[in-house]
């Protein structure tokens, strides 16, 4: 058990006021014998209370015992069917003196006692309230900031990747041995795009996705090279790289002359021939 939980939730004040069922009145006192720190608070409460109470205490009007009176003597049978001049008997003066000195809180303490602690749970409860009301509302202006972090974070890494792929571009055309293939669609209707950059010297090249669609579930992009009017092999293209229209190296080395690449929609993991119904753009390789 939580015991600064139970102590917030208010429920030993209530106990102290005599506001729960005897099943939780049972219940509380069980508790409160096995966790001394709940009898420390208990008696806390206790004591805080009574001094509420004799800090508080309002000293009654002139007036009040003369009204006293009137209420007693206007709520006792009329005398006069038996005597009309018989004279009301009154109290004694030291019945009087201690009457007219008492407070209202010797005459009824328990409803001083009751209207002080229903003030003292009621500021408890409220404040309790108070506290859970900005604890929630500071979680979600954390929950707000971390969400916000995290998305500035992820424009930051696509801008930084952006960043990458131009400044990438700039040096591979600026190498005169780099040739640049642009393969345009292959499917009226769909306009789709990418680019390979070749150097034929070195045998090494990187493919820029500028447009292509997210292939389904389960397939993947793969390029090729026409090499004698024959398709060779180049590798799969990550899906990552196409859906945030990124470069990557291609996977496999190629020298010697070519014709032309193309990009192909395949099984996942590749295809060792083109599928010809799901070539989706090609790029003639300039002599």
């Amino acid at each position: 058990m939580d015991i600064n939980e139970y102590i917030s939730s208010g429920i030993l004040e209530a106990y102290v006021l005599g506001a729960l069922t005897e099943e939780e009145r049972r219940d509380v006192e069980a508790k409160v014998t096995a966790h001394p720190e709940l009898a420390v608070e208990l008696e806390a409460i206790e004591n805080a209370m009574q001094h509420f109470v004799e800090e508080h205490a309002i000293a009654p009007p002139a007036h009040l015992q003369n009204q006293i009176w009137e209420a007693i003597e206007a709520a006792q049978p009329a005398a006069a069917s038996t005597s009309n001049t018989e004279t009301p008997t009154e109290p004694k003066g030291a019945d009087v003196y201690t009457i007219a000195h008492q407070s209202p809180r010797q005459l009824h303490p328990w409803r001083w006692l009751w209207a002080a602690a229903v003030i003292v749970l009621t500021g408890s409860l409220l404040f309790n309230f108070y506290l859970m009301n900005e604890r929630n509302a500071l979680r979600e202006e954390q929950v707000a900031m971390r969400q916000e972090m995290d998305t500035m974070k992820q424009q930051h890494e696509a801008l930084a990747a952006t960043m990458q792929q131009y400044s990438h571009e700039k040096e591979m055309m600026a190498d005169p041995s780099m040739k640049s293939v642009v393969m345009h669609t292959m499917q009226e209707g769909h306009p789709m795009v990418a680019t390979v950059y070749w150097s034929p010297n070195k045998g090494e090249g990187y493919v820029s996705i500028q447009k292509l669609p997210a292939p389904p579930t389960g397939m993947q992009y793969q390029l090729w090279v026409m090499k004698d009017n024959k398709p060779v092999d180049m590798g799969m293209i990550s899906n990552d790289v196409v859906a945030k229209s990124g470069m990557e190296k291609v996977q496999k080395p190629m020298t010697g002359t070519a014709q032309a690449f193309a990009i192909t929609l395949e099984k996942a993991g590749g295809s060792p021939t083109p599928s010809m119904d799901k070539v989706y753009v090609m790029g003639k390789i300039p002599a």
